[in-house]
């Protein structure tokens, strides 16, 4: 199933309806899909943007087995009457499920079961350039803004990675210290991140002024005890600015405006349909402020009129 973020990423519903028509793979699962203009590649293929579509074979979820996972390469020919033709590149065959891929300074970061690979385009299928191993468990989103990269694991929050193009490197620079069940993740600014998790919480969580995106990575895995990161993780730790239990588990969230010229909320929808906002410079900080300076019945008085 293809969340409604990622559908937002095709330019057109007619695109993406044609291009589940063109799709016809029996006994393979939809897992992600992204659209991309890479740098490199091929000079017949820089003129183009591309339709990346990740996709498992024989996926089972109890017992959990899977046949492998491909990568499908599309390119999008724009036609006189505005929409988009897609002529299949090449096919590249993966050991995991790619669940998640996202653009990245002209090539793809692609989360291939626990690892965080970067791609670029090939002639006959997509080149590796390098990948990161350190995610506990499997990596079910990924996100930019800048050159900062935000990774979401699957039940240990959300992982900041940096690339180093001079040393080829994905680096994990700063983590999250509680383990959140990820759901669906929301860049509120460079340092700021909204976490919503499958137990029913949306998570303000930040990166404090004080750290540093230049740290050193250990390759061969072989540092001492106390020189590794805090909690058996990496050596920076965002700080927990809110939590808000919302009592159904949020599926997307997404930084708005809802109002000219007014502030910027934070919109989400949980798994029965429900839509819902928090105008988080205002209601979050001010909830915070009631929490700590007056009672929990005024704080719970504000919930209650916010949810109805």
């Amino acid at each position: 199933m293809i969340s409604i973020a990622k559908i937002a990423e095709m330019e057109t519903a007619i695109f993406v309806e044609t291009f589940l028509k063109r799709l016809k793979l029996k006994y393979f699962f939809l897992c992600s899909i992204c659209t991309v203009r890479f740098n490199g590649g091929p000079k017949e293929f820089q003129d183009f943007r591309f339709c990346l579509v990740g996709v498992a074979k024989d996926y089972k979820l109890n017992p959990r087995s899977v046949g492998g996972g491909f990568i499908y390469a599309y390119r999008m020919v724009p036609t006189p009457m505005g929409h988009h033709n897609l002529e299949l590149v090449h096919k590249t065959s993966l050991e995991e499920i790619p669940y998640a891929m996202c653009a990245y300074q002209g090539k793809v970061l692609i989360g291939v079961g626990k690892l965080l690979r970067l791609y670029d385009l090939g002639r006959k299928k997509m080149l590796r350039k390098c990948e990161n191993k350190h995610i506990p468990h499997i990596v079910v989103g990924i996100q930019s803004i800048g050159d900062r990269i935000i990774v979401s694991d699957v039940q240990e929050s959300v992982h900041f990675v940096k690339y180093r193009p001079g040393e080829n490197q994905l680096v994990v620079f700063a983590d999250d210290t509680s383990p959140r069940w990820v759901t669906s993740v929301c860049i509120l600014d460079y340092a700021t991140v909204a976490i919503g998790d499958k137990f029913g919480n949306i998570s303000i969580i930040r990166l404090p002024s004080t750290v540093n995106d230049n740290v050193d990575e250990d390759p061969t895995g072989t540092k001492a005890l106390w020189d590794r990161g805090l909690l058996n993780g990496a050596s920076q730790k965002a700080e927990t600015l809110s939590v808000i239990h919302i009592g159904e588990i949020p599926l997307a969230l997404q930084k708005a405006n809802l109002i000219p010229g007014g502030n910027d909320s934070l919109v989400y929808t949980t798994l029965s349909g429900k839509q819902n906002y928090f105008d988080f410079w205002i209601d979050l900080f001010h909830m915070m402020n009631l929490i700590l300076h007056h009672s929990l019945y005024e704080f719970l008085m504000i919930l209650i009129t916010k949810n109805c």
